[in-house]
């Protein structure tokens, strides 16, 4: 959205939508991202401005973390306050999007971690945007196979994200 010049508090009104990322996305994805070219920098002050605008918020699910965790380990879930209970669709989605825990990447996260998070909202719900490439497997193209409502903007232009509405 950020290549497409899209503000999503023109395309998507706080007035008429409410605008979530997971805790995935956003406490481990964005917060990784490095600032370290033009490009990079422009793209997590655009996150900042549609968060603060569209006043987007986390959607976690609650639980807490286990005394076992090491202090270095960043909670998926939310404790009191932060995360909400998970409804048994849910519960089951999060069985059938279970991704294999292996090598954490730079964001904290094992791989497709945020996009089967993703997933289960999209099929209890949700309405996932992104612009992951279209010819990816994994969760969130299960997800779709399956009903759940994924939008890939990724290879669309700003005339036919308006066809959409």
């Amino acid at each position: 959205m950020h290549k497409q010049g899209i503000a999503l508090k023109n395309e998507l009104s706080p007035e008429f939508f409410s605008i979530f990322m997971t805790k995935e996305v956003g406490s481990f994805e964005i917060l990784s991202i490095p600032e370290d070219t033009e490009e990079r920098r422009n793209l997590v002050q655009y996150i900042r401005l549609q968060v603060a605008e569209c006043g987007i918020g986390i959607d976690s699910f609650f639980g807490f973390s286990s005394y076992n965790d090491s202090s270095e380990y960043k909670s998926r879930v939310g404790g009191f306050n932060q995360g909400r209970w998970v409804t048994y669709e849910e519960g089951e989605l999060l069985k059938k999007f279970q991704v294999e825990a292996g090598r954490e990447r730079k964001t904290g996260l094992y791989k497709d971690e945020a996009d089967a998070s993703l997933a289960v909202r999209a099929c209890t719900g949700g309405i996932v945007i992104t612009a992951e490439s279209k010819t990816k497997n994994g969760p969130l193209k299960r997800a779709l196979s399956i009903g759940g409502k994924v939008l890939n903007i990724g290879n669309l232009n700003l005339k036919e994200i308006s066809q959409l509405a």
